[in-house]
C-alpha cells in the first residue's frame, strides 16, 4: 500500500471518532434533560399548596327560614249573640228573615223577637241602655256614626238632638217599623257585629223557638276568608313568629300566595301526638284560590336576631377536639397584599340563618370587616377542607 493510501485511511479514521464523539455528545446531552431523579418526580408529582378561601365578618340580622306543611282551611266562624235585655215574655222568635249564605249588611233585620226587630249594628261595644232624644255619650255618639255610614244624618256630637230623631225614624220607617214610642231607640233593638257583609252560615234558631236569655246565639257568621293552618316543632318556632311574611304554595296548581304569621299556640293541641305548636296564617290580599281543606306547602321566617350583630359564614366555624368552637382569621401585614398570617380566635355562637351565625369572640379581636377562612382552594384535599 502507498503512502497515499495509508494517510487517506488514518485521515477518515479519524474524521470517523470525531463524528462519533460529536453524536454521543448531543445524545448524552438530550437525554440528560429528560432524566429526573426518584427525589425529584416524587417533588414534581406534588400538588400545589392549598389557598385559603376569605370572607369578611359582618354586622347583620340573622334570618332563619322554615319549611313546613299546612292546610287551608275556613276562618272562623263568628257567632252574633243576643242583646243583654230582651223584649216579650217568654222571648220568642217571631220572624227569621235571613238563610244560609245571605250577606248580613250592616243596619238589616237579623231576626225579629217578640214582634220587635233586632238591626245589626257595627259598634264598639254593645248599648247599656235605651237611647232617647235629650241623652249624650258614647253610646250616641257610636249610634250617630251608624246612621251617617247607612245613609241618615244624625250628627257626630254625641247629642240625641230633634236631626238624630229624625234620622232614627227614617231609619225605622225605611226597614218597615215604626219607630218606638218617644223615638226611643231600644237597647235590645242592635245586635252587635265586627264588619259589614259577612255571610250567614247557619241560622239556629226557627220563628217559635223561645231564647234561652242574653248571649243566646242568633246567628252565625263565617269569617268571609280562609286561612292557613300549621304545626311547627319547638325548634322552628323561633323562625315564625307572630308577624313573620310566608309564601303560600299549592303544588297541585304552582300558584303562590303571600300570608302572615297571625298566632301561634303557647301549648300542644291536646290530640297532637307531638309537642308541636299550631301555627295560623292569614292570608295578605288575594288568597289562593283552592277549597279547603287543601294541603299546601309554607315557606318563610323572620329574624333570629332582631338587631345587627357580629356574624360570620357558618363554614368559617371550627371545632377544637375540646368542642370549643372558633374561627381562623386572617390577618395581612399590606393592606394592598403582602403576607397573610392565620391565628385561631374562639367565639361562642348565637342565631343561625342564611348561611350566617352570630358570634361572639372569647379570646382575640374579631370585628366587623375581618377575614376569616372560610374554606380552601387547590391542593390535595376538598375545597373547604379544614385548614
Amino acid at each position: 500500500m502507498s503512502g497515499m493510501a495509508v494517510r487517506r485511511r488514518v485521515r477518515a479514521a479519524a474524521l470517523s471518532a470525531v463524528a462519533v464523539a460529536a453524536l454521543a455528545t448531543g445524545a448524552g446531552t438530550l437525554l440528560g434533560s429528560g432524566l429526573k431523579s426518584p427525589q425529584q418526580a416524587v417533588a414534581d408529582a406534588r400538588p400545589p399548596e392549598a389557598s385559603p378561601v376569605l370572607a369578611a365578618a359582618e354586622e347583620r340580622v340573622i334570618h332563619t327560614s322554615v319549611l313546613l306543611r299546612g292546610r287551608v282551611e275556613p276562618g272562623p266562624s263568628v257567632p252574633v249573640t243576643a242583646p243583654a235585655v230582651l223584649p216579650g215574655d217568654p222571648p220568642v222568635v217571631t220572624a227569621t228573615p235571613l238563610e244560609p249564605g245571605d250577606e248580613l249588611a250592616e243596619g238589616a233585620v237579623a231576626l225579629e223577637i217578640a214582634g220587635e226587630p233586632v238591626f245589626a249594628a257595627v259598634i264598639d261595644f254593645p248599648l247599656y241602655r235605651d237611647l232617647a232624644p235629650g241623652l249624650s255619650g258614647p253610646d250616641v255618639r257610636q249610634v250617630q256614626d251608624l246612621l251617617v255610614r247607612l245613609g241618615y244624618p244624625a250628627g257626630t256630637d254625641g247629642e240625641f238632638s230633634p236631626a238624630m230623631a229624625v234620622a232614627v225614624e227614617r231609619f225605622y220607617q225605611d226597614r218597615g217599623y215604626r219607630v218606638p214610642e218617644g223615638g226611643v231607640l231600644p237597647r235590645h233593638h242592635l245586635a252587635r257585629i265586627d264588619r259589614s257583609g259577612r255571610t250567614l252560615s247557619s241560622a239556629p234558631l226557627r220563628v217559635g223557638d223561645i231564647l234561652e236569655g242574653p248571649g243566646a246565639v242568633l246567628l252565625t257568621l263565617d269569617a268571609g276568608q280562609n286561612r292557613v293552618s300549621a304545626t311547627a316543632a319547638p325548634d322552628q318556632l323561633p323562625a315564625i313568629p307572630v308577624g313573620a311574611e310566608a309564601e303560600i304554595t299549592d303544588e297541585v296548581s304552582g300558584t303562590t300566595a303571600r300570608a302572615t304569621v297571625a298566632s301561634v299556640a303557647e301549648e300542644p293541641a291536646e290530640d297532637e301526638s307531638t309537642d308541636g305548636r299550631t301555627v295560623l296564617l292569614e292570608f295578605d290580599g288575594e288568597p289562593l284560590a283552592v277549597p279547603p281543606p287543601h294541603s299546601v306547602r309554607i315557606s318563610g321566617g323572620g329574624p333570629a336576631s332582631p338587631e345587627p350583630v357580629l356574624a360570620v359564614p357558618v363554614t368559617g366555624l371550627r371545632a377544637r377536639p375540646d368542642g370549643e368552637t372558633y374561627v381562623t382569621v386572617a390577618r395581612r401585614s399590606d393592606p394592598d397584599g403582602g403576607p397573610v398570617t392565620m391565628s385561631e380566635t374562639a367565639v361562642r355562637t348565637g342565631a343561625t340563618g342564611d348561611g350566617w351565625v352570630a358570634v361572639t369572640p372569647v379570646e382575640g379581636t374579631l370585628r366587623p370587616g375581618t377575614e376569616v377562612v372560610v374554606g380552601l382552594v387547590g391542593g390535595s384535599g376538598p375545597t373547604g377542607s379544614t385548614p
